[in-house]
């Protein structure tokens, strides 16, 4: 059973290094990483400027990029993404944020589902089928602290099983900071940051993140975002994005990342789009992932108040 186990995280911490985005992350897969997942975009409009939007960032998606956007933006909403890769595997996010005055609560829950697998034994012997499913929940507190400058904290949860073993788990916390200052957002987050968790009776870190970035509106409906963040267990990125609204309800968005990647530097870029109609909100986006097959992702923003 435990070299079943050993093998079922260590085929999830492999597909999940190689599908990884939006950090391109690769994972050593002889540690078994439960919670490697906590890499992936959360939803498609950071996917598709590469995660350099944090200082622009409101609404639910917040969640997932720096909390203190959690006080920005306009009404209440509800964020449901769904992102799809090769093998059957897919991850299911999901946010709820509401406004009140200058201060936001938002919540957040995500699945990783990699269907149905084999396991084997340390002599190949097949121990059965196990269907291996990772599962992560926040909470989230934004608040305006001045008239240009707003903060945040989140709090995660994190569960790791193959449905025959005790779930491994994890927490984490997370916080952020926005400033204003005239058509220049400056923005810095730190997310998954917690001590060591233990994983059959070794101890590993989970996949914290620093990041730090600038967005800026130009003239012509257009929007520039630059950041670089540090993950550890990969080292120093540089991120790349812009939006253009094409037209009314319509933005283009593209990106890319520079980054470690193995033993050397990789630049991956990324694109999408998003419609407002009114009270809704579609967003795609997408990654080319190298041998596999392209990473797509789609979600739907719905306000649920008026939008100040």
């Amino acid at each position: 059973m435990r070299a079943s186990r050993a093998l079922h995280l260590a085929l999830c911490a492999v597909l999940l290094a190689t599908i990884s985005t939006p950090s391109g992350a690769k994972v050593d897969s002889s540690r078994g990483h439960a919670f490697e997942f906590l890499r992936l975009s959360a939803e498609p409009v950071g996917r598709a400027l590469a995660a350099s939007h944090l200082a622009s960032v409101d609404g639910p998606a917040a969640l997932a990029w720096n909390p203190a956007g959690l006080a920005e933006g306009g009404a209440s909403a509800v964020l449901l993404a769904h992102a799809s890769w090769a093998a059957g595997t897919a991850w299911e996010w999901g946010a709820l944020s509401l406004r009140r005055g200058s201060s936001g609560l938002g919540l957040a829950c995500g699945v990783l589902r990699s269907g149905t697998l084999e396991g084997y034994d340390a002599d190949g012997r097949s121990t059965g089928s196990f269907s291996p499913q990772q599962a992560y929940a926040s909470i989230g507190y934004g608040r305006a602290i001045g008239p240009a400058v707003s903060a945040g904290l989140t709090l995660e949860g994190l569960l790791s099983g193959d449905g025959r073993d005790a779930p491994d788990r994890g927490w984490a916390l997370g916080g952020g900071i926005l400033v204003h200052l005239g058509r220049t957002d400056l923005a810095l987050a730190a997310l998954h940051w917690a001590p060591e968790f233990e994983q059959d009776g070794e101890r590993y870190p989970l996949p914290g993140t620093l990041r730090a970035g600038a967005s800026i509106a130009l003239p012509g409906r257009t929007r520039l975002h630059a950041a670089t963040d540090y993950l550890v267990g990969e080292g120093v990125s540089a991120r790349l994005g812009g939006e253009w609204q094409a037209t009314d309800g319509v933005a283009a968005l593209a990106g890319a990342r520079l980054g470690p990647a193995g033993e050397g530097v990789s630049v991956q870029p990324t694109a999408g789009f998003k419609i407002d109609h009114g009270r809704l909100c579609f967003a795609y986006g997408y990654q080319p992932a190298a041998g596999m097959e392209i990473s797509h992702q789609l979600s739907l923003t719905c306000l649920l108040g008026p939008n100040r």
